[in-house]
């Protein structure tokens, strides 16, 4: 005698199986990360945001173009759009280098290249740059967003390029000019930081 199956749920065909999926699909693909941003209505501003040439409070001269041109560079792989002067209607994102850090973190080993067992060279140099941003509204004087950061790159110092113990003088130049070129790379990573704090994933 025939026995009548019974389910406890109406059993899917194939074409109501893939339904099922695309609309599954289709709702969590609009539950997504997208990018947004915190300030959002100040980027989208048709005038875009001005950014002047940083304040610099230390003495590396010229270190501040280098940062100005970091942010600069930033801004625009994200599309965000930079009024080339303060106009109305456009905010400032102003940037101030506070500080920059030296720390001879490792020596040479003594007597290198004719040097007195007494003496060590800088082998290895970490240096810490930091910066604080501010997004300001020039009509209201009101500050939108601030937040200070730092960022760090260790230098290895030049112990195979020093000719000439007796003229330390030109190790020096050497040596500060390999530290004077990393601040590129440390105003690239910092303005990378720089533009994940003003956005947002949600």
């Amino acid at each position: 005698m025939p026995v009548e199956k019974k389910y406890c749920f109406y059993p899917w065909s194939g074409k109501d199986f893939g339904l099922l999926s695309l609309l599954l699909v289709g709702l969590l693909s609009g539950c997504g990360y997208t990018l947004n941003h915190r300030l959002q209505d100040n980027f989208r501003s048709s005038h875009g945001i001005f950014v002047p040439v940083f304040d610099n409070q230390t003495q590396e001269v010229g270190a501040e173009a280098v940062f100005t041109n970091a942010l600069v560079r930033e801004l625009l792989s994200h599309g965000e759009k930079i009024a080339h002067e303060k106009q109305g209607g456009s905010l400032e994102l102003r940037g101030t280098l506070t500080q920059v850090q030296r720390v001879v973190e490792v020596q040479s080993g003594a007597g290198l290249k004719r040097l007195q067992s007494y003496q060590r060279l800088p082998d290895q140099i970490g240096v810490r740059a930091y910066v604080f941003m501010e997004l300001r509204d020039p009509q209201t004087q009101k500050i939108v967003w601030s937040k200070e950061f730092n960022s760090y790159r260790r230098v290895s110092g030049p112990l195979d390029r020093m000719m000439d113990a007796d003229a330390p003088s030109s190790l020096g130049l050497i040596t500060e000019s390999l530290i004077e070129n990393s601040y590129s790379l440390i105003a690239r990573d910092m303005m990378r930081d720089v533009y994940d704090s003003m956005v947002e994933v949600f």
